[in-house]
């Protein structure tokens, strides 16, 4: 099974991926192999069984296949050793932020994307937060207290 259909417009969009490898360095076939073995990886990481892939109409499906696609294309170029070394970091760091994003996504049900920024508020109460005043519930009067020699609260005094 693999998130994108076994055909020649797959091959072409991995094959543009890596960069327009040749079609004789670099067969379809093999190209559309790699993208199997991917879709083994992506399924793994989604801690999914093999016969249960997500679906067109489930959240996430387009970036499975996209995923699907750079590590097929990163498979690919990792045949040529030191020569393509920089598009394969590039083609990795893309691909390691991308199944966080849909691991996030699947796990969640919530898509995130470079935008999503969490905005930390600090803590409203007035024990863990010293900006908080502490409120005065003891409301005072200016009468004497009933307790000889203690004096009431005043309203005024702010503690």
């Amino acid at each position: 099974m693999v998130y994108n259909v076994a055909n020649a417009e797959t091959a072409r969009r991995i094959r543009q991926a890596t960069g327009n490898l040749l079609p004789a360095d670099y067969p379809d076939v093999d190209l559309l192999a790699n993208a199997a073995e991917s879709f083994d990886m992506i399924q793994g990481n989604l801690q999914r069984d093999l016969t249960s892939p997500l679906g067109p109409t489930d959240l996430g499906f387009g970036t499975a296949q996209r995923i699907e696609r750079m590590d097929a294309a990163k498979i690919a170029l990792k045949a040529y050793g030191e020569e393509f070394l920089g598009k394969i970091q590039e083609l990795d760091r893309e691909i390691t932020q991308m199944l966080v994003a849909l691991t996030t996504a699947v796990f969640t049900g919530d898509e995130v994307t470079e935008d999503d920024e969490f905005q930390k508020t600090g803590h409203k109460n007035w024990n863990e937060n010293t900006d908080t005043p502490i409120p005065n519930r003891l409301k005072g009067s200016s009468s004497q207290s009933s307790i000889e020699g203690v004096p009431r609260l005043d309203p005024d005094l702010n503690l």
